[in-house]
């Protein structure tokens, strides 16, 4: 269970980077239930998707994409670090009582949700992709977070281990 503090999840990531946004969706359909089930909070889409929760929290995107635009700034421009008048849109919109998990976050967002006291979860796929199972490496700004996701570790052994199985497999099938 999460700390007492938090009473709500939302997803967030890179709203001005428009590539890539179906592995965003299958990632965020892949671990929605899982982290619905283990923590009992409700999950708020990606303020990407219209949803009516970030509406109602006052996040305009078309606004924020406009700034964007108006500064002829694209993706890569952004990486590190957005027009202050588009943060401020985005940190308005934010809640301290809430955990924002992302699907590769970029530098821009999580230097935001830091220096504001936002707890954040970075999720990326593990660049280890030849296993038999889909890995993870995961991230946060909380010390807490990670503790708890520091159980799930997957040891360096048994990413040997796998490795070895599979050099196995493949000069067997070359016999």
């Amino acid at each position: 269970m999460l700390e007492t503090r938090y009473n709500s999840i939302a997803f967030l990531d890179d709203i001005i980077r428009h590539d890539f946004w179906e592995s965003k969706e299958f990632v965020y359909g892949l671990i929605n239930e899982p982290i619905r089930q283990g923590t009992g909070l409700p999950i708020t889409g990606s303020a990407r998707l219209h949803s009516n929760d970030w509406i109602e929290l006052g996040f305009d995107k078309e606004v924020f994409l406009s700034i964007i635009k108006s500064l002829e700034k694209n993706w890569i421009d952004c990486y590190n670090r957005i027009p202050d008048a588009a943060a401020d849109l985005l940190i308005k919109a934010l809640r301290t009582s809430t955990v924002y998990i992302g699907y590769e976050m970029p530098l821009w967002l999580t230097n935001i949700l830091t220096s504001n006291h936002f707890t954040y979860i970075d999720v990326r796929l593990s660049p280890i992709r030849f296993c038999r199972d889909l890995y993870f490496a995961v991230n946060s700004n909380s010390e807490y977070i990670k503790q708890r996701l520091s159980s799930f570790e997957v040891p360096y052994d048994f990413l040997r281990i796998e490795a070895t199985q599979i050099k196995a497999s493949i000069a067997h099938l070359r016999a």
